[in-house]
């Protein structure tokens, strides 16, 4: 097994956009190694992430993500892009409901597309989601069918990166693009 860096010297060494990655021995069960990522984890800061990979040999993978000043500078933005996409979200879940999903719900063709305040959506179901892509701006919103309300960071984070101007901060920010989104939003209480 490579030899994992002290805590300090992973602390210096694992800077935002530059993580590190490391080797565990061949054979390593899941179990050990989800046991050394938790007790890396908890050695290192709150913004630094260690995620296993079970495959064989086991993978440790070490990232630095948003911290809580850049978080905090952010958090307006944050809600702001909340606000929008379940505003969005509600509003294309509605025109849903009236005029798709009851024949989605009984398993007849559907319309692949619908127009919602002036603009035409392409829609792609699969199970309780619903992916939508606004045909003039390329805007993707990915929503619940059951609770357009609810948030997953990679969808949000989608909806962020092709909305059209809206959110060039948080974006910069999101080096560690589904890492930092989770991040902020716990830091933001959305999680």
């Amino acid at each position: 097994m490579a030899d994992l860096p002290t805590t300090e010297q992973l602390s210096r060494l694992v800077q935002r956009g530059h993580g590190a990655s490391y080797v565990l021995d061949e054979g390593t069960d899941p179990s050990t190694a989800s046991d050394i990522a938790r007790r890396l984890k908890m050695s290192l800061p709150a913004d630094v992430l260690v995620i296993m990979s079970p495959f064989q040999p086991p993978r440790l993978r070490v990232l630095r993500l948003i911290s809580d000043d850049e978080a905090a500078s952010l958090l307006p933005t944050v809600h702001r892009l909340v606000a929008d996409f379940r505003a969005i979200a509600g509003r294309l879940v509605g025109v849903l409901r009236h005029q798709v999903l009851a024949d989605y719900d009984a398993g007849r063709a559907y319309a692949e597309e619908i127009e919602v305040d002036g603009v035409m959506w392409s829609l792609h179901m699969h199970g309780e989601h619903c992916r939508l892509e606004s045909a003039e701006s390329g805007q993707v919103v990915e929503a619940h069918l059951d609770d357009p309300d609810a948030l997953d960071p990679y969808f949000l984070l989608e909806y962020a990166r092709t909305s059209p101007g809206g959110y060039p901060d948080l974006l910069t920010a999101c080096i560690e693009g589904f890492h930092d989104t989770v991040r902020l939003m716990e830091l933001a209480g959305y999680r």
